[in-house]
């Protein structure tokens, strides 16, 4: 048999040289990567080597295997028949060119640069048999191998899907609603839409209604929620749309320039205003203003239950001027957490009509809404969704609600 070793760059040039050199009949003894050494190595890329060889005339042909290729058995025989005459002397033919510039090179002999795990297997599995049986063991356990890293990444696949929420519950949590707060949620609209849920949840105080008397409304909350603008839209939509008698009072006198914004709206309305300093003279300020208004509407000093210093001289001014309805004014941009913490402490605090949430325009996760009305039975009056005065004000209906935590595109992508 004549071997010949074959060198490249790509393992299917050097094969179609083969054949283009031995013909067809050619036979692939052994195939492994070479690396350059030394400065080439990271100059150059790694080629590869083929020893092929192919029977000389007259040379009986070896069994086939029932499909026409040469048994690996017989191949390796062959190799190391080669590789031991070559030591002994005899040599190789040199290697062919293709015409086409080094593709094809003949390395030094096989005896001093031979490779290492070659000569093992050639050397212990002498006996044909025992050399295909221990190939054949690296196939299986690479297949094995293979099979185990599959079942592996489909296992994780599988824990991964599983861990991941369901629409509903992943597009709540979207909106910014609480985890435990969506499972709730979600759990409740078992047979029905998540929107028919929420609907069920929204309570709702409509707006303060005018009659049968003077009313007091007094808002309360913490610093920077928007009490006093508030007040400013209610004070437009009492005077300019229902055309009632309106009169502006503040007890937060402490703050410089909170009154002057009280008495700016008032100048700017026509309307009348008051500042309320000692709760002993509350009472009276109040009862006069009763006597000439259809709605006296009372912006308070920033507080918290049990935190700020303010807060006691917060409720003695409330039980001075006895309002017919107080309503907590509360930011739309606030923490889940922080927001409930706030309302609780007021429930818990004071007789609350409704709370008005305010700055839903600058809020990206409305879902404080749903923890309001689900979690804390919460009843909401106003909806702030906007700077402009007048205007800008809602009064808080299930439908507005819905509208502000489910979107119409939600609604659909997830209708039953």
């Amino acid at each position: 048999m004549k071997i010949k070793r074959y060198e490249g760059q790509y393992v299917h040039e050097v094969i179609a040289h083969i054949r283009e050199e031995l013909g067809s009949d050619a036979v692939v003894l052994h195939t492994r990567w070479r690396s350059p050494s030394g400065l080439k190595r990271l100059l150059s890329r790694p080629k590869v080597e083929v020893w092929a060889g192919i029977r000389d005339e007259g040379e009986p042909a070896p069994a086939a295997n029932g499909a026409g290729v040469e048994p690996l058995a017989s191949r390796a025989l062959a190799l190391k028949q080669a590789l031991e005459a070559h030591a002994n002397g005899a040599g190789l033919e040199p290697p062919a060119t293709n015409g086409h510039g080094p593709a094809v090179a003949l390395a030094e002999p096989p005896a001093t640069d031979a490779d290492p795990l070659m000569d093992d297997i050639l050397d212990v599995a002498s006996d044909t048999g025992e050399l295909a049986m221990a190939l054949w063991t690296d196939v299986n356990a690479s297949i094995a191998r293979l099979e185990e890293k599959v079942d592996e990444l489909a296992r994780a696949r599988e824990e991964k899907a599983a861990q991941a929420p369901a629409p509903r519950l992943r597009a709540l949590l979207d909106l910014g609603v609480r985890a435990d707060v969506a499972a709730e949620v979600v759990a409740a609209a078992e047979g029905k839409s998540v929107s028919e849920a929420l609907l069920d949840s929204f309570q709702c105080t409509g707006e303060v209604e005018l009659g049968g008397g003077p009313k007091v409304v007094a808002l309360v909350g913490p610093s920077g929620v928007g009490k006093t603008t508030t007040l400013a839209k209610l004070a437009a939509h009492f005077a300019l749309v229902q055309h009632a008698r309106v009169v502006l009072c503040s007890s937060d006198t402490k703050r410089v320039g909170t009154f002057e914004q009280i008495r700016a709206v008032g100048d700017l309305m026509q309307l009348p205003t008051s500042a309320i300093r000692p709760p002993a003279e509350a009472s009276q300020r109040i009862e006069l203003a009763r006597r000439n208004s259809d709605v006296v509407l009372l912006d308070t000093a920033a507080a918290m239950p049990g935190r700020d210093p303010d807060w006691s001289d917060l409720v003695d001014m409330l039980i001075a001027v006895e309002p017919d309805e107080i309503h907590l004014v509360v930011s739309a941009t606030l923490r889940a957490a922080d927001l409930a913490h706030i309302v609780d402490g007021f429930r818990k605090a004071l007789p609350l009509r409704g709370v008005v949430v305010t700055k839903l325009d600058e809020s990206v996760e409305p879902g404080g809404l749903v923890d309001l009305a689900w979690r804390h039975l919460t009843p909401l009056s106003y909806l702030g969704v906007g700077p402009n005065v007048p205007g800008d004000l809602e009064t808080a209906t299930p439908d507005a609600l819905l509208a502000r935590v489910w979107s119409t595109r939600l609604a659909n992508l997830l209708r039953e």
